[in-house]
């Protein structure tokens, strides 16, 4: 009688395991992370005085998952993030609102297969000057992996205003 009991609860085991499949994949989640000067950064090449970068505000995460569970799709919004420059010499500074949309595809082998920042990604505007550079529209690239995994190519993605704004752009409205 006790072996009957073993081999039916075997049985149902293995009943239960094969009417309901393997796991469901993760549900997809989003997080949101603050981002208060976690990441100060002080550019000393590229004006004649130290720049400090910040940026502060929050993001809001979301991953999406494939049915095995692996990452599928990273999505981060940014609706209160800006970057502030600022020359650490004389205190003159000069802020962007960094609002963009982030996103990072990945193939079912976990291979990033493109990433793009998309929207407002950064807007100077100087007073008395009004707007004097931009990175507005799509940034980023696509990535290509042979069978192997290896990297076979990547390739560029962009439009919209596209001036590249890099610190050394601003050194002359922080001086």
């Amino acid at each position: 009688m006790k072996r009957l009991f073993i081999v039916a609860g075997l049985v149902l085991a293995c009943l239960g395991s094969a009417a309901f499949g393997p796991p469901p994949p993760p549900t997809p989640r989003a997080d949101r992370v603050y981002v208060n000067a976690a990441f100060p950064y002080v550019d000393t090449k590229s004006c004649a005085f130290p720049v400090e970068i910040k940026t502060i505000g929050y993001a809001i995460k979301h991953v999406l998952y494939y049915p095995n569970g692996a990452v599928k799709q990273t999505l981060i919004v940014q609706p209160t993030t800006r970057t502030i420059f600022t020359n650490l010499d004389n205190g003159k500074s000069v802020s962007t609102p960094s609002v963009g949309l982030s996103m990072t595809k990945y193939d079912t082998a976990g291979h990033m297969t493109l990433h793009t920042v998309s929207g407002l990604v950064r807007r100077i505007v100087v007073p008395g000057k009004g707007l004097v550079i931009a990175d507005i529209g799509q940034v980023g690239f696509h990535l290509t992996f042979d069978a192997a995994g290896a990297l076979v190519d990547w390739d560029p993605v962009s439009s919209g205003i596209q001036n590249g704004v890099t610190v050394d752009k601003l050194c002359q409205y922080l001086d």
